[in-house]
This record gives structure tokens, sequence and C-alpha cells, in this order.
């Protein structure tokens, strides 16, 4: 179609030389010949962008979410140049690889778009290997309402919108989201309870069937997805991150760390952590404590 035409010589105005660029809803046909036909690219997450409709400024503007393409061969190794580097934290045999020199690899500047709206692969969080995942555990709304999946889909939306109105936060998938810090991902978590008070199902609040629930710590490595292109991370704090949401209260926003005494003093000071208590997690080694979050001035 016309439009069509036009979102494809936009792409081409927003690229650098040697980029390639698709808007998401291509890269959702075309994935599946990800590892066949298109021999396996590296697939960036680049966000959401404004870009125009065509070369004319009376054609209007339109938001895209572009996904960046590098041939397999060009790729950036992000698993290796972002492994942790500790000798008393064991790496995955498949990491243990030889670390290739800063500049290997094609890198671009962001777009040259119009304005970005969200937080792209590159603003994940990865400095000194530190991150705090947040799992958003939806199991009670596939338990409890009819129609769970459009029910999801909408939340996950609604997600995504919020995140786009802070300063920090990234989606890597659906129900899981990266923070640089707790006090961001508590903060994000109370703002979307607050919200959720205001949509409802059929009578029952939402914010009520989910559970939210983050953990800090080192990650082993991370690297965009292979078909999403969003951050991946790999390490304890995933898991850990999962379990913390799978066993807190619904409703509530749960923080989880090893030994009781590493959270309070590192908490913005609008957040009030409570002492929920020590809970070993399935499949993990170390028992956790368990802190539920409420805004300073919010009772319980």
């Amino acid at each position: 179609s016309g439009e069509a035409v036009g979102i494809a010589k936009s792409l081409e105005s927003v690229a650098h030389g040697g980029q390639i660029l698709v808007t998401s809803s291509t890269w959702l046909l075309a994935e599946f010949f990800a590892e066949t036909s298109l021999n396996e690219p590296q697939v960036i997450d680049l966000g959401t962008h404004v870009i125009k409709k065509g070369n004319a400024t009376n054609e209007g503007v339109i938001s895209q979410r572009l996904i960046q393409l590098v041939p397999k061969a060009l790729s950036y190794d992000y698993l290796t140049l972002r492994s942790l580097r500790d000798p008393e934290v064991e790496i995955p045999t498949n990491y243990q690889l030889a670390r290739p020199t800063e500049s290997s690899g094609r890198q671009f500047h962001p777009p040259k778009s119009l304005k970005s709206t969200s937080s792209s692969f590159h603003e994940a969080p990865f400095a000194n290997n530190e991150v705090t995942i947040v799992f958003i555990n939806m199991e009670e709304i596939e338990n409890q309402l009819d129609h769970s999946k459009t029910v999801i889909a909408s939340l996950v939306q609604l997600i995504g919108q919020c995140l786009d109105r802070f300063d920090f936060g990234y989606q890597c998938q659906n129900e899981m989201l990266a923070f640089h810090t707790p006090s961001e991902a508590i903060t994000f978590g109370l703002h979307l309870m607050d919200v959720l008070k205001e949509r409802d199902h059929d009578g029952t609040y939402l914010g009520s069937l989910i559970r939210y629930g983050c953990v800090h710590d080192k990650f082993l490595t991370m690297g965009p997805h292979k078909t999403t292109g969003r951050a991946d991370y790999y390490g304890k704090v995933v898991k850990r991150a999962s379990r913390i949401a799978s066993i807190a209260e619904l409703g509530s926003v749960s923080y989880g760390v090893v030994g009781k005494d590493e959270l309070l003093h590192n908490l913005d000071r609008n957040i009030r952590a409570e002492f929920v208590g020590m809970r070993g997690l399935k499949g993990l080694q170390d028992e956790m404590a368990l802190y539920e979050c409420m805004k300073r001035t919010q009772s319980r």
C-alpha cells in the first residue's frame, strides 16, 4: 500500500549507513525464517520511534517499534563482552570465551527519527553486571477470569505504556522487566498498582490478581534475545525474581534479598519495606528475606 511504501522510505532516511531497520510488525512475520533463509541475523530491539509516514512532511507521522538486524558474521558479541568476570562466580562453560576487542562487531548510533518514546535494548541495565529483575505473575488471572488471554494481552500493553511514562525501566518479556535499582523497580510497581485500581474486569480489580516480585543482584551475562531482540539476562537473579513473584501476596509489591540486612539503607526514602519473613525458594539453595513494599504514607 502507499503507507507501507512511505514507511519503508522513512526507515531508509532514519537508518545509518550499513544499518538494516524493520518495523516490529514486519519482523513478527519474518522471524520464522530467522534460522533458515535469513541465516540467523542478530536482532536488536530499538524501542518505539516517531517517524514520518513518507518523505513529504504533509504525509504525517506514525509511531513504530523498530528492530535492527545485523548479519551474524558482523554481529557484536554482547554475551561475551558483558559476561561477569568474577573468579568467585561460576560461569557456564558456553560463556567461558576469549574476550574480543570492544570494537568488534557492528554497532550504530540511535536511529535519526523524530523522537524516541520508549527504552531500547541499549537502555537495559548492564553496568557492573547488576540489575533488578521484576516478574509480574499473572497466574491468578488465568485461573479466575474468562477470556484470560485477552485480559493478559491488555495488561501487558498497559505495562508497556506505563513504562514509557517513566525515565527508567525496560520490558524484556511480557511479564519480565529490568531496572537499574531496587527503588526504581519498587516505585514502578507501586505506580502500576495505583493504575490498576482504576481497571477492572467484570467488577474484579485486576491489581488483586497479580503478584509483583523483584530481586537485585549480579547477572552472569546479558544480550539480545535471538528472535525478539529484547534484553535477555542469565544468572540466579532471574530465577530468584521469578520465585519471589510466585510466592508474593496477591496485589502486593514484594522484594527479595539474600540476607535480611542488605535492603533498607539503599531504598528511596519514600518507600517503606516491611519484613515478611525468610523464604526457601524451589530450586534454589539460599533462603531469601521477603519484604512487602509500599509508599511511606501508605498503610498496609
